[in-house]
């Protein structure tokens, strides 16, 4: 059912694909690692080819674009580095290598991410 016809029909139940979007998502932040890169796959993100659709492992910064801004939200880096000036340490890969374990799952990174 399309956007448009839910809103005629007004039924507004989740249809098939977006219980499995949200089962994934709920795997996804359950996890003690920082979740942004993990959230950018599971959202649009810079295209169809960088979607992620079942609960795999992921691993790397896949469509980052380097902004610094999950890296600038962090309040785990901040208290630890205050702030990251090297641009290859702006991406969501090295946020995960600076939090490992200490991500507070806050989210901000998510929130901040323009790829989610």
């Amino acid at each position: 059912m399309e956007a448009e016809e839910i809103k005629l029909n007004k039924s507004y139940k989740m249809n098939q694909s977006v219980k499995l979007n949200t089962n994934t998502m709920d795997l996804l932040l359950d996890q003690t690692e920082c979740p942004v890169a993990r959230m950018r796959l599971f959202s649009d993100g810079i295209n169809q080819n960088t979607r992620l659709f079942t609960p795999e492992e992921v691993i790397g910064d896949r469509a980052c674009i380097a902004c610094g801004n999950c890296v600038d939200a962090c309040p785990v880096v901040r208290d630890k580095y205050r702030f990251v000036f090297a641009q290859n340490q702006r991406t969501s890969m090295a946020l995960e290598n600076m939090v490992g374990v200490e991500c507070r799952r806050c989210y901000k990174c998510v929130m901040v991410c323009p790829q989610v």
